[in-house]
């Protein structure tokens, strides 16, 4: 039987694997997160079970992961990485250099990321109740907080 945790119990070289390794996390996590099934994904999604499964399975290359469906599923779990993901792939990351001045002005965005988080957070927390905006805000202050990580990790790769 196919699980989510099973799509990636082979050895593969395909470029794309992080791609959809990330797809695999956001929508695991998403899942968690709201205590479901992956049926309600691929409800919100518009499609049907099995067809999510070989979307974010690299080895269906008939069915791939679209940029619309990497899109969509960004909008419903508030979560870049996939995007992200997809931007690395594009991106030559040989072309950065190991910058000590750049890599110091990633340290100070990403610290501005972080307060705005804490900032979201401690708002979000005053009346003890999480209400669906404040995750919202959350999920787009953690984004925040991976972008800039991720684009930190290139000066150090």
């Amino acid at each position: 039987m196919q699980t989510l945790d099973n799509l990636f119990e082979y050895e593969d070289a395909t470029p794309y694997r992080t791609v959809y390794e990330t797809a695999h996390q956001v929508v695991n996590d998403y899942l968690k997160y709201e205590n479901r099934k992956i049926s309600y994904m691929a409800e919100k999604l518009g499609i049907g079970t099995s067809l999510l499964y070989k979307k974010l399975d690299p080895k269906q290359t008939h069915k791939p992961l679209s940029i619309d469906l990497a899109i969509d599923i960004t909008r419903i779990t508030g979560d870049n990485r996939i995007l992200n993901a997809m931007e690395n792939v594009v991106t030559d990351e040989e072309e950065i250099e190991s910058d000590p001045f750049a890599l110091n002005m990633k340290a100070v965005d990403l610290s501005v990321v972080l307060g705005e988080f804490s900032k979201e957070v401690l708002t979000a927390t005053e009346d003890d109740e999480i209400d669906d905006d404040e995750k919202k805000r959350i999920r787009k202050a953690l984004n925040g907080i991976i972008k800039e990580a991720n684009e930190a990790l290139k000066f150090i790769s």
